[in-house]
């Protein structure tokens, strides 16, 4: 069984901070069918990393990846966000959780952005 998505943003006061990363879930939803894909959000938007876990877990989840929608590792993915995923396995041990490393340093990601500079740069 695949596991479960919870893509992880930083969060903004500024609502219309959101519609990216909405418009990415939606797609992912859309795209993978067969798995729980939901969004969360460090500080200052809601819901929280543990509510979104909470919900897919009461959904029957039994595994979650948790993707960080983040350009590099600073201090909440080195600090908060490991800590928020120790609390969640120590809450729910028979699940699986596990953190990727942000999507900024994925090679496509990269690739896309040196596309998007070289595009500019015409």
């Amino acid at each position: 069984m695949k596991p479960d998505i919870i893509l992880l943003a930083h969060g903004s006061r500024d609502e219309r901070w959101k519609a990216p990363f909405e418009n990415i879930l939606l797609q992912a939803q859309q795209s993978l069918t067969k798995q729980q894909v939901g969004l969360a959000y460090m500080e200052m938007s809601a819901p929280s990393l543990k509510e979104v876990a909470d919900m897919m877990i009461a959904n029957g989840s039994e595994s979650v990846v948790i993707l960080p929608l983040f350009m590099a590792s600073g201090g909440h993915l080195r600090k908060d966000v490991p800590e928020q995923v120790e609390q969640l396995k120590a809450l729910y041990p028979q699940i699986t959780v596990s953190l990727e490393p942000p999507i900024g340093e994925h090679s496509l990601i990269q690739a896309a952005m040196l596309d998007i500079v070289k595009t500019a740069a015409q």
